[in-house]
C-alpha cells in the first residue's frame, strides 16, 4: 500500500493497497499551498504521527507498514496476503468489521475510510469524482454527502490529530543550545524552562535542547544565529557578546559584586539594559541565568602574585583577558566548548571559570588546583527570537513569560547551594581548593580591575553611572 500527497488545482491524498484497491481522497480546488499550510504546524511530529498511523493501518489489514523517510509524501505497506475479494466480501460485514476496527484504532467514531476497488489501473489514472463517489463504501455505511467536497480532506486531518490528541494541536518545537553542560547552569536553565513551558501550553510549544555546543554555536555567535533563524532561542555567556553591545560586559566586571545577594540586584538593575540590547538584535529577553562566583583552575598552586604571570590562561571575555594580561599573564579568550582541546595540547595552562557542574568535570581532568578569587558572579542571558514571539497567541505568549520567569526563580534559588555542591565534587575528585588565597594574589588584580572597570564606563557612556550609582547607593 503506498500512501501519496499529490499537489496541483485539485489536489488528492490517495492510499493505494497493492491489491488493487484505492482508498481516495479526493478534495476539489485545493492546491499545494494550501494542504502544506493545513500541514506545517504539524511538521515536526509528523514522523511519530506517520508511524503511529502506519502501526494502526498494519494491525487492520495484517500488513507490514513501513514509515516514511519523508512523512509528507509517502507511506509503504506490504499486504501479501490480501485480495480485492478478501477485502471486499458482502458490504454489512465488511463495515460492521470496518467500523469496529476504525473506532478501535484512532479513538474516534467519525473517522472512516472509502474503498474504492480498481480494475486495471494505470499510472497516473484516477477516477473522476462524480464516478467515484457511487462505488464507495464507507466505514459507517452512510452515503457520501455530495454537498461536501471538502469532507474527506476533513476526514484526513483528523486521523492525524486524533492520534495524539493531547500533544499534536498546534505543537511547536524549538531549538535551544548553550555552548555549556547540561549540569551546568545554563543547562539547568533549558531544561527547567523546557519542563515549564511545556508545561504552561499544555504541549502546544516544546523545546529541543542542545549542550556542550551540539549545534556548533558559541556564545559570541548566538545572537547572530537566533536572529537569522537557525536556531529559535538559546543561552549565551553575557560577557562574550560585548561586541554586540557594552551592556552584556557589566555582569562579569571583576571584583564589582561580592556575593549572591549583589549579584542578583545587580542583574535587576541591568536586566531592561539588557533587554533593550536584545531587541534592537530582534530578540526578547527571558531569562538571566546566575554563574556561581569565579575563579582560576591551574596546573599548581598559586602562592604568590609571580605564579600569577606563569599562566597561559584561558578567559571568557575581553575584559577578564586585559586584567590578566596587566598582571603579566598570556591571556586569551575562548569559548568554553574549545577550552578542553587547548588544554589537551597544552596550549594553556589555566582557566578562568567556576567550573560548575559538568564544566568542573572537565576540568579537573586537568587542573587539579582552584583559587577562589571571587573575581565575579557572571550571567548568561537566555533569548528568543522576537518575530517568533510575536507569531504566538496571546495565551501562548503568557505562557512563555510565564516560563521564562519560574525558571529565573529556580536558577537563583538553585545558586544558593551550588557553590557547596561544586566544591564538594571537586574535593571528592582530588581538586585542592584554596578558598582564602594570599592577599598577595588579590591585590595583584585590583589595578587591573579598576582600569577595566573605567574602561568599561567609557564604552557604555550615560548607562554607566545610571546603573553603577544605584548599584553603590543600594550597598550598607
Amino acid at each position: 500500500m503506498d500512501f501519496a500527497l499529490n499537489s496541483g488545482r485539485r489536489a488528492k491524498i490517495i492510499l493505494i493497497f497493492k491489491s488493487k484497491l484505492r482508498i481516495h481522497l479526493l478534495t476539489p480546488n485545493f492546491k499545494r499551498s494550501d494542504i502544506h499550510a493545513s500541514l506545517r504546524q504539524y511538521r515536526d511530529n509528523l514522523e511519530a504521527i506517520w508511524a503511529r498511523f502506519c502501526m494502526h493501518i498494519g494491525t487492520i489489514l495484517h500488513a507490514q507498514c513501513v514509515p516514511p523517510s519523508n512523512p509528507i509524501c509517502v507511506v509503504s505497506v506490504t499486504a501479501p496476503t490480501l485480495s480485492p475479494g478478501a477485502m471486499m466480501t458482502t458490504r454489512a460485514s465488511a463495515n460492521n468489521a470496518c467500523i469496529r476496527q476504525c473506532r478501535s484504532a484512532f479513538l474516534h467514531p467519525d473517522v472512516s475510510f472509502r474503498l474504492l476497488p480498481i480494475r486495471r489501473p494505470s499510472k497516473n489514472h484516477w477516477l473522476p469524482f462524480d464516478s467515484a463517489r457511487r462505488t464507495l463504501a464507507r466505514c459507517d455505511g452512510r452515503g457520501l454527502d455530495r454537498e461536501d467536497p471538502l469532507r474527506l480532506f476533513r476526514m484526513f486531518v483528523a486521523v492525524l490529530l486524533l492520534l495524539y490528541p493531547a500533544t499534536a494541536l498546534a505543537q511547536t518545537v524549538w531549538d535551544m543550545p548553550t555552548e555549556y553542560p547540561q549540569s551546568a547552569m545554563p543547562g539547568l536553565g533549558i531544561t527547567t524552562f523546557a519542563t515549564r513551558l511545556a508545561e504552561l501550553s499544555s504541549g502546544k510549544l516544546q523545546i529541543k535542547p542542545s549542550f556542550d555546543a551540539a549545534a556548533g554555536i558559541r556564545s559570541a555567535g548566538m545572537l547572530t544565529a537566533i536572529a537569522a533563524g537557525r536556531v529559535q532561542a538559546g543561552d549565551a555567556f553575557a560577557g562574550a557578546l560585548e561586541a554586540e553591545d557594552p551592556i552584556f560586559a557589566l555582569p562579569s566586571l571583576p571584583f564589582l559584586v561580592t556575593s549572591i545577594a549583589e549579584a542578583r540586584r545587580l542583574s535587576e538593575l541591568a536586566r531592561p539594559y539588557l533587554a533593550a540590547a536584545l531587541q534592537k538584535k530582534g530578540q526578547r529577553l527571558l531569562y538571566l541565568t546566575p554563574w556561581p562566583p569565579t575563579g582560576i583552575w591551574s596546573k599548581i598552586a598559586l602562592n604568590t602574585a609571580s605564579d600569577l604571570s606563569g599562566l597561559s590562561i584561558r578567559t571568557y571575555d575581553n575584559i577578564s583577558s586585559e586584567v590578566f594580561a596587566n598582571i603579566g599573564a598570556k591571556a586569551a579568550t575562548i569559548s568554553f566548548a574549545d577550552t578542553m582541546p587547548k588544554l589537551a595540547d597544552g596550549s594553556i595552562n589555566a582557566v578562568l571559570s567556576s567550573g560548575d557542574g559538568g564544566a568542573g568535570r572537565k576540568l579537573w581532568e586537568y587542573l587539579p588546583y582552584f583559587t577562589a578569587i571571587n573575581y565575579s558572579l557572571p550571567l548568561s542571558v537566555a533569548s528568543i527570537n522576537q518575530a517568533v514571539y510575536d507569531g504566538l497567541d496571546r495565551g501562548l505568549r503568557e505562557a512563555v513569560d510565564t516560563a521564562a520567569s519560574q525558571t529565573e526563580t529556580e536558577l537563583w534559588a538553585a545558586l544558593s547551594t551550588r557553590l557547596q555542591e561544586n566544591y564538594a565534587r571537586m574535593r571528592a575528585s582530588g581538586v585542592t581548593i584554596d578558598s582564602n588565597p594570599a592577599p598577595a594574589i588579590v591585590m595583584a588584580f585590583h589595578d587591573g580591575a579598576a582600569a577595566a572597570q573605567s574602561a568599561w564606563c567609557a564604552r557604555s557612556g550615560p548607562v554607566c553611572p545610571q546603573i553603577l550609582d544605584a548599584f553603590n547607593a543600594g550597598r550598607p
